[in-house]
């Protein structure tokens, strides 16, 4: 092995793993705003590993703010709210917020995923290939908002996130089960020590 530095770590015929770093006190990245309002489904995918939980919540990603009734927000915890060893996916509509939560221990790598549906009400996680629980109780109406997101914290720059974001992709629409399990796949190959099913 080659170590440049703590998180630059090189061996030959070993592929070479790309994260992000996140401090857990007081790093995010935000995005310009990005215009989700010709939708009303959802699907967030990322590869993660959880070293540790804070406070209230973790929060991996936002957009919109879901404290403060925002039509459209979504987010998601690698903590769900006040429920450690699980991570959660929010969505909101017009009236209700929202969540499903599936087991996520710290010290653990994991793909997550969440599929938010506010027309089909429908809110849905998934953990490194397993479903967590589905909520299809009423969000109200309306459509995902157009807004900036966070990646690392809430959208209020709080309830930061520890860990590592090896790969992260969100899709304003519905996604077949046959492209989140290609998508988990290709995630897992990325988010060193997943295990899928």
């Amino acid at each position: 092995q080659v170590v440049g530095a703590a998180y630059d770590i090189t061996e030959a015929g070993v592929a070479s793993v790309y994260t992000a770093y996140f401090d857990g006190v007081d790093d995010c990245l935000v995005s310009p705003s990005i215009d989700f309002t010709g939708t009303d489904k959802m699907t967030v995918f990322a590869g993660v590993r959880k070293t540790t939980e804070t406070g209230l919540l973790d929060c991996l990603l936002e957009c919109e703010d879901m404290f403060a009734s925002a039509t459209g927000a979504f987010s998601v915890n690698t903590k769900g709210i006040n429920t450690p060893g699980n991570a959660a996916f929010g969505s909101r509509g017009g009236t209700a917020d929202k969540y499903s939560s599936r087991a996520f221990a710290t010290n653990t790598s994991g793909v997550i995923v969440g599929m938010g549906d506010i027309a089909a009400p429908s809110v849905k996680i998934r953990v490194s290939g397993v479903d967590g629980t589905a909520t299809t109780t009423s969000q109200g109406g309306g459509t995902y908002p157009n807004s900036l997101m966070t990646v690392g914290s809430r959208i209020t720059e709080a309830y930061y996130f520890k860990g590592f974001l090896t790969a992260l992709s969100t899709r304003g629409a519905a996604t077949d089960a046959d492209t989140i399990v290609k998508m988990e796949k290709w995630l897992a190959a990325r988010t060193p020590g997943v295990t899928l099913p």
